[in-house]
């Protein structure tokens, strides 16, 4: 296995959820910052996710075109493009541009990262490591709570300035620990027949909608609705995602130890 595809999809795919997060996290600030209303902001954050849509669709046909290795290292540069047009604060529609490319990396970033792992992890290791990897997006949640107070110290353009620098510095990692993917093997995934497999999808879906409602709404709904302090919704907020950070390998080992996921155990986690 080698340990840089862990490494840096693992970073790339916090670098992405710290710019989604971050959006959410700032959210209070951005909409007296930028003059935004609520609808405004929530486009703002939802512009990530729907960029990341088309590249499910496109991206696997650039990984097996290309490798892991450099379609990483492309996102990375698309990520930080798009988060230097964000951070210069140009119109409200070429925001909405700029962070639809960034979202477009990130869609990239996960497939081809997740596709680092499985193709060179061991199959019994599979779930552990890619649990590591799923940490990067509560990891992404921390890291934006502890980014909060640098926001109202240097503004929140030079936050997302030094996030665009972030993504440069891992697009070069990914160029300089390029790994090759080994032959698929067999999983017992496979196996899984159509009716069961939608049930999964349908499932896994369901709890990665109520994830992200957290995220983008916790803060806000601290900020407005419960009269809490911005610095204290940051903490909050950091908490959560502290817990979600340790709980993804863990979760991760065990799918390892009673094999393929299974629709009773993804209901006990929701």
């Amino acid at each position: 296995m080698n340990g840089g595809a862990v490494v840096v999809s693992t970073a790339l795919q916090t670098a992405g959820a710290v710019v989604a997060t971050s959006l959410a996290v700032f959210g209070p600030i951005l909409l007296t910052a930028l003059d935004l209303s609520v609808a405004e902001l929530g486009l703002l954050v939802a512009a990530v996710n729907i960029g990341a849509l088309p590249a499910l669709v496109i991206g696997p046909a650039l990984v097996d075109r290309f490798g892991p290795s450099p379609t990483l290292a492309a996102a990375g540069v698309v990520a930080a493009a798009g988060l230097a047009l964000f951070a210069s604060a140009p119109p409200y529609s070429v925001m909405l541009v700029a962070l639809t490319i960034v979202g477009l990396s990130w869609g990239l970033s996960a497939l081809s990262g997740g596709g680092a792992i499985v193709g060179t992890a061991p199959f019994d290791k599979r779930g552990f490591l890619i649990g590591v990897r799923q940490m990067g997006l509560p990891l992404g949640g921390v890291i934006a709570g502890l980014l909060a107070p640098l926001v109202t110290v240097f503004g929140w353009q030079a936050v997302f300035a030094a996030q665009a620098a972030t993504f440069v510095v891992l697009s070069a990692l990914a160029l300089r620990w390029r790994w090759e993917v080994a032959e698929r093997t067999t999983s017992p995934w496979r196996s899984e027949p159509p009716v069961r497999a939608l049930q999964l999808g349908v499932l896994s879906v369901a709890l990665t909608t109520a994830q992200w409602a957290f995220i983008v709404y916790l803060t806000f709904e601290l900020t407005t609705r419960l009269g809490v302090g911005f610095d204290a919704a940051a903490a909050i907020f950091l908490a959560s995602q502290v817990v979600g950070a340790l709980a993804r390998p863990a979760l991760g080992a065990l799918t390892d130890r009673l094999g393929p996921p299974r629709t009773p155990l993804l209901a006990v986690i929701s």
